[in-house]
């Protein structure tokens, strides 16, 4: 059975008549392991799609543009979601102090 991931928004913004629930199937899944040189990985959805980042390791520097002082730091342990259009996107990635693992999760 594929996973899926439901999403629904706050009961308080949208009445129960307008209720919206969307379903998401995993369809890509990458493993990346990253040091201080950093690394890269390129996917193409051609739906509308949800990743979810996880870091497992030490704390890890990721961004869709090149690494730079303002990407954004996740700490060891933790995750990030963002939503992907109809398009090629590169993540960069790059570990902080020594090496981390980046998981890469692609819902659509």
């Amino acid at each position: 059975m594929p996973t899926r991931v439901y999403i629904q928004p706050p009961t308080s913004d949208f009445p129960s008549k307008m209720r919206v629930e969307e379903q998401y199937e995993l369809k890509e899944r990458k493993k990346l392991t990253v040091d201080t040189t950093g690394t890269s990985y390129t996917t193409t959805t051609t739906n509308p799609a949800l990743a979810i980042i996880i870091v497992d390791g030490d704390d890890v520097q990721i961004d869709t543009q090149t690494i730079s002082e303002d990407s954004p730091v996740i700490k060891d342990g933790g995750s990030l979601s963002m939503t992907l259009g109809r398009k090629q996107t590169t993540f960069y990635a790059k570990a902080v102090n020594t090496s981390a693992n980046v998981y890469i999760l692609i819902f659509g």
